[in-house]
Protein backbone atom coordinates (compact mmCIF):
# COMPACT_ATOMS: atom_id res chain seq x y z
CA UNK A 1 0.00 0.00 0.00
CA UNK A 2 2.85 2.26 0.92
CA UNK A 3 3.92 1.10 -2.13
CA UNK A 4 1.38 2.24 -4.27
CA UNK A 5 1.26 5.63 -2.63
CA UNK A 6 5.30 6.47 -3.39
CA UNK A 7 4.88 5.68 -6.70
CA UNK A 8 1.36 8.01 -7.21
CA UNK A 9 3.29 10.75 -5.20
CA UNK A 10 2.92 14.23 -7.23
CA UNK A 11 5.57 15.73 -5.64
CA UNK A 12 9.30 15.03 -3.91
CA UNK A 13 8.29 16.52 -0.46
CA UNK A 14 5.44 13.98 -0.40
CA UNK A 15 7.93 11.32 -1.07
CA UNK A 16 10.38 12.33 1.59
CA UNK A 17 6.93 12.36 3.92
CA UNK A 18 5.97 9.04 2.99
CA UNK A 19 9.53 7.99 3.26
CA UNK A 20 10.23 9.82 6.93
CA UNK A 21 6.77 8.58 8.37
CA UNK A 22 8.22 4.80 7.15
CA UNK A 23 11.31 5.29 8.84
CA UNK A 24 10.00 6.83 11.58
CA UNK A 25 7.43 3.54 12.03
CA UNK A 26 10.13 1.04 11.55
CA UNK A 27 12.04 2.55 14.17
CA UNK A 28 9.64 2.64 16.96
CA UNK A 29 8.12 -0.60 15.61
CA UNK A 30 11.78 -2.57 14.82
CA UNK A 31 11.95 -3.62 18.56
CA UNK A 32 14.16 -6.46 17.76
CA UNK A 33 16.76 -4.19 15.48
CA UNK A 34 15.93 -6.14 12.68
CA UNK A 35 16.85 -3.26 10.15
CA UNK A 36 20.45 -1.99 10.75
CA UNK A 37 20.37 1.62 12.48
CA UNK A 38 22.03 3.04 9.68
CA UNK A 39 19.00 2.06 7.27
CA UNK A 40 16.12 3.88 9.56
CA UNK A 41 18.00 7.14 11.00
CA UNK A 42 16.74 10.59 10.16
CA UNK A 43 16.93 12.31 8.27
CA UNK A 44 16.42 11.25 4.96
CA UNK A 45 18.88 13.37 3.11
CA UNK A 46 18.09 13.46 -0.55
CA UNK A 47 18.52 11.01 -3.13
CA UNK A 48 21.97 10.18 -2.50
CA UNK A 49 21.19 8.91 0.99
CA UNK A 50 17.70 6.47 -0.97
CA UNK A 51 20.64 5.03 -2.72
CA UNK A 52 23.36 4.35 -0.20
CA UNK A 53 20.26 3.00 2.06
CA UNK A 54 19.46 0.51 -0.94
CA UNK A 55 23.23 -0.42 -1.39
CA UNK A 56 22.82 -1.45 2.28
CA UNK A 57 19.84 -3.01 1.99
CA UNK A 58 21.52 -5.26 -0.57
CA UNK A 59 24.56 -6.22 1.33
CA UNK A 60 21.86 -7.13 4.29
CA UNK A 61 19.88 -9.41 2.28
CA UNK A 62 23.05 -11.16 0.88
CA UNK A 63 24.13 -11.88 3.96
CA UNK A 64 21.09 -13.03 5.68
CA UNK A 65 20.46 -16.76 5.27
CA UNK A 66 17.52 -18.27 3.81
CA UNK A 67 16.78 -20.15 6.04
CA UNK A 68 14.02 -20.32 7.97
CA UNK A 69 14.67 -18.91 11.17
CA UNK A 70 15.94 -15.80 9.28
CA UNK A 71 12.48 -15.32 7.07
CA UNK A 72 10.75 -13.09 8.82
CA UNK A 73 14.30 -10.14 8.93
CA UNK A 74 14.83 -10.75 4.66
CA UNK A 75 10.79 -9.66 4.73
CA UNK A 76 11.40 -6.60 6.50
CA UNK A 77 14.37 -5.74 4.60
CA UNK A 78 12.45 -6.98 1.55
CA UNK A 79 9.64 -4.64 2.57
CA UNK A 80 12.53 -1.36 3.06
CA UNK A 81 13.76 -2.03 -0.18
CA UNK A 82 10.84 -1.91 -2.26
CA UNK A 83 9.71 1.22 0.05
CA UNK A 84 13.14 2.61 -0.74
CA UNK A 85 13.50 1.27 -4.26
CA UNK A 86 9.89 2.87 -5.25
CA UNK A 87 10.63 5.97 -3.48
CA UNK A 88 14.02 6.55 -5.43
CA UNK A 89 12.01 5.31 -9.07
CA UNK A 90 9.58 7.95 -8.36
CA UNK A 91 12.13 10.70 -7.78
CA UNK A 92 13.74 9.89 -10.85
CA UNK A 93 10.60 10.26 -12.65
CA UNK A 94 9.64 13.58 -11.31
CA UNK A 95 13.16 14.32 -12.07
CA UNK A 96 12.21 14.32 -15.38
CA UNK A 97 13.71 10.82 -15.80
CA UNK A 98 11.36 7.87 -17.42
CA UNK A 99 11.18 4.79 -15.34
CA UNK A 100 13.14 3.00 -17.93
CA UNK A 101 15.89 5.03 -17.39
CA UNK A 102 15.41 4.76 -13.67
CA UNK A 103 18.87 2.02 -13.60
CA UNK A 104 17.26 -0.71 -11.84
CA UNK A 105 19.87 -2.70 -13.45
CA UNK A 106 22.30 -0.66 -10.78
CA UNK A 107 20.10 -1.94 -7.92
CA UNK A 108 21.23 -4.88 -6.07
CA UNK A 109 19.34 -8.04 -7.70
CA UNK A 110 17.17 -8.59 -4.74
CA UNK A 111 15.35 -5.33 -4.83
CA UNK A 112 12.60 -5.11 -7.53
CA UNK A 113 10.86 -1.67 -7.18
CA UNK A 114 7.48 -2.77 -9.31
Amino acid sequence: MLHDLILDATSKYEIYFLVTAYLESVRYGDKHGMLPKKLTCLPCSGMDDIWERLEALGAELDNSPQVESQQTRRAILQEAAAVLGASARRLRELDGGEAGSFGEDALPEQIHTT
